[in-house]
């Protein structure tokens, strides 16, 4: 990985498990649960010392967790796309505020 930056990084992981949901052929649930958590897995040893990557991940994990009782595996793909978006999107704010607050 050659992203810098922790939250980027984060980011970076939270949009590669979303792809990992879209590659994956898993049909049910349960199969895709197991295809994620074996991709978390190996996104997290891509960096295995980074806070926010590891943070990004199972914070995507337990959103599949959350949603898996309500929707289907092609839901669930969606799940995961919307969710790396929106932790990116929360990062981008976050930074603004910062921004504007050493201006101040």
């Amino acid at each position: 990985m050659t992203i810098r930056g922790a939250p980027a990084i984060g980011a970076a992981a939270a949009f590669g498990l979303a792809l990992a949901a879209q590659e994956s052929r898993a049909a049910t649930v349960q199969e895709l649960m197991a295809d994620l958590e074996r991709a978390s897995a190996e996104l997290k040893q891509a960096r295995p010392t980074a806070v926010n990557l590891a943070w990004a991940l199972d914070r995507m994990m337990g959103e599949l967790t959350i949603e898996s009782k309500k929707t289907g595996p092609v839901g669930l793909r969606g799940v995961m796309l919307r969710e790396a978006q929106r932790l990116a999107d929360e990062d981008v704010e976050i930074n603004k505020r910062m921004g504007s607050m050493e201006q101040h």
